[in-house]
């Protein structure tokens, strides 16, 4: 059977998106679908779940592209072994939503963790989307520029609008700063149909996935170099989990990479600039031209 290159009945906004579910290999993955036109699919963050995208910044991608959001195994109402604890079983959830779903999309993105599972999925499966999009995440492998003892005091605590400026944001800009609690109440403003929390326990199980990740065993970083398949990089100038500057030593090598950077901003980038982060990575997958 020829797969679809986008799903029906998509919803119009984020905050509305209803969740759904695909039964495959035994278990649930939850996933709602917005917006109509070429389909991105996006891997999610340490403890996200479908509710933790700004809103502002999945709607503004929705008015040109068809962004589908899932939970992996265990996570949120996927039902499941929690498998985050090693990125290519997770990777291999993309893979069955994809199957299970019967589509064949324009692109697969991921932030932070989610990026380490795109990766990772781009790597081990290239025949399943053209294109990345990547977004305040590291490259595979060991890298010079650590993630920054700041990040994981906040990282193992529920965190409250103080821990999102230190870690998502940049503290020492106002602006950032302001950005950041506009993001955090749209973030909070869907009402019903909510996401599961991600429980405490699970929060050391995305650390081991991370470790695994940097011994690259399975040489991700060497196939991502390899396949010249186009990739949109977009990172904060001042990322306290994962440095743009461990992106640099790669110029030469990642001749596909188009890499953005933007001001004053920390690992999400795209909740502090939603409108401009959306229009960067609609343009890198609307043209034809790279």
């Amino acid at each position: 059977m020829e797969k679809q290159k986008n799903l029906n009945n998509a919803d119009s906004t984020c905050l509305t998106a209803t969740t759904r579910l695909v039964e495959v290999n035994g278990r649930s993955l939850a996933y709602r679908v917005i917006g109509k036109g070429p389909a991105l699919v996006l891997c999610n963050r340490f403890k996200g779940n479908l509710d933790t995208w700004d809103p502002a910044f999945i709607d503004a991608l929705a008015r040109h592209l068809q962004v589908i959001l899932f939970d992996y195994t265990g996570i949120g109402h996927s039902t499941g072994k929690v498998a985050v604890s090693d990125i290519p079983t997770t990777a291999k959830d993309v893979k069955d939503l994809l199957e299970g779903l019967n589509l064949s999309p324009h692109a697969v993105g991921g932030w932070s963790y989610g990026g380490m599972v795109a990766q990772t999925f781009f790597a081990l499966y290239p025949d399943y989307a053209e294109r990345l999009v990547l977004i305040g995440t590291p490259p595979p492998g060991d890298n010079p520029h650590p993630v920054e003892k700041v990040f994981y005091e906040v990282a193992v605590r529920e965190n409250d609008l103080n821990d999102d400026y230190i870690a998502f944001f940049e503290p020492r800009s106002e602006l950032s700063r302001e950005l950041a609690a506009a993001s955090r109440a749209r973030i909070k403003s869907r009402e019903t149909d909510l996401d599961i929390p991600v429980p405490e326990p699970v929060f050391k199980e995305y650390f081991e996935g991370g470790k695994g990740y940097r011994a690259d065993e399975l040489k991700i970083r060497d196939k991502i170099i390899k396949h010249k398949k186009p990739i949109f990089l977009l990172m904060g100038d001042h990322d306290v989990c994962f440095a743009v500057e461990n992106w640099y030593a790669l110029n030469q090598q990642l001749a596909h990479l188009q890499l953005v950077v933007l001001p004053q901003a920390g690992h999400a980038p795209q909740h502090q600039y939603p409108d401009i982060s959306a229009g960067y990575i609609s343009q890198f997958l609307l043209t034809d031209k790279f």
